[in-house]
């Protein structure tokens, strides 16, 4: 095989693929193929009439894994003839996930159907449905950061406040106590942080210039399932806007997924809890509840390098 230089392939042409949502991929590239073939055959034939046959099937399975795929988008034919024997090979390629998707972007960018958004530019002719591609550095939210460290932190608050200078009965009365409560803590603190990471989706904000965007992510779609090798890194996002946000008098709710994100107006109580997780100072993440506006959201197909 012989590789030929194309001097008009960019660096971003060839992705390095952190995230990657394959049923999309698989979904868009059957609709543009008008449907894959998911086999390939290798067949040798001899003069003295042996044959050889092997098939191998490569399907689409439902789990989110980067693996090799027997899938064809094309495929070749190579014939030998000779006095002693006669070779029939038929080959096809085989694709992995980020080979798919890299062929995907080139088809769809060849199109004209991927809008670039540079950190300078406005979103005044960006709609709900684009294709949108971007480079960003990734962020959580600070809420999910500051409620993951919480929930860490929770046994050991629980070690410094046992009474170990108690009697021994009373002592073991307190010890009880406190880790009834620390229980209890734990578990509403683990209820919260589900319901905004709840059905296996989160937020990731991508800072792109002064703008931040909403990134909506399933976590079985990374190939590190911490997500620790795009934070705080600068990657590239392709994907396709589900809500576009112009002016700066409106903002998305990063707790909209969060039945206590209904409360933040008209009720006291539970409305000063919301208010409250908007002001809270931590280190790490993007700080506050809702990112204002002029921002996007959007489902991102691919992360990559």
């Amino acid at each position: 095989m012989t590789c030929t230089a194309n001097s008009d392939m960019k660096p971003s042409d060839l992705p390095v693929v952190q995230y990657l949502n394959q049923r999309i991929t698989f979904d868009l590239l059957a609709t543009l193929q008008d449907g894959f073939s998911q086999f390939k055959t290798l067949e040798t034939q001899y003069s003295d009439s042996s044959t050889a046959s092997s098939s191998v099937e490569g399907g689409i399975g439902s789990k989110n894994v980067f693996a090799l795929l027997g899938i064809s988008l094309g495929g070749k034919i190579s014939e030998s003839d000779e006095d002693s024997q006669q070779e029939v090979t038929k080959e096809q390629l085989v694709h992995t996930p980020s080979s798919l998707f890299a062929k995907l972007r080139d088809q769809l960018k060849s199109m004209n159907l991927v809008n670039e958004i540079s950190e300078s530019g406005d979103l005044n002719e960006i709609y709900a449905g684009y294709f949108v591609e971007f480079e960003a550095t990734l962020h959580r939210a600070q809420v999910i950061e500051a409620l993951g460290a919480l929930e860490s932190l929770i046994p050991l608050m629980g070690a410094f406040t046992q009474d170990s200078n108690s009697p021994s009965g009373k002592g073991r009365n307190s010890r009880r106590s406190n880790k009834s409560a620390e229980n209890s803590l734990s578990k509403q603190v683990e209820t919260f942080r589900n319901a905004l990471e709840g059905g296996g989706s989160q937020d990731l904000i991508a800072k792109v210039g002064d703008k931040n965007f909403i990134l909506t992510v399933k976590d079985d779609c990374f190939t590190d399932p911490t997500m620790n090798d795009v934070l705080d890194g600068e990657f590239r996002v392709f994907g396709k806007v589900t809500r576009v946000v112009r002016h700066d008098s409106e903002s998305i709710n990063l707790l909209r997924k969060a039945p206590l994100a209904k409360f933040s107006q008209g009720d006291e109580s539970l409305g000063s809890a919301v208010d409250e997780l908007d002001k809270m100072n931590f280190d790490g993440g993007v700080s506050g509840t809702t990112i204002a506006g002029p921002t996007l959201q959007v489902i991102p197909i691919a992360i990559f390098a």
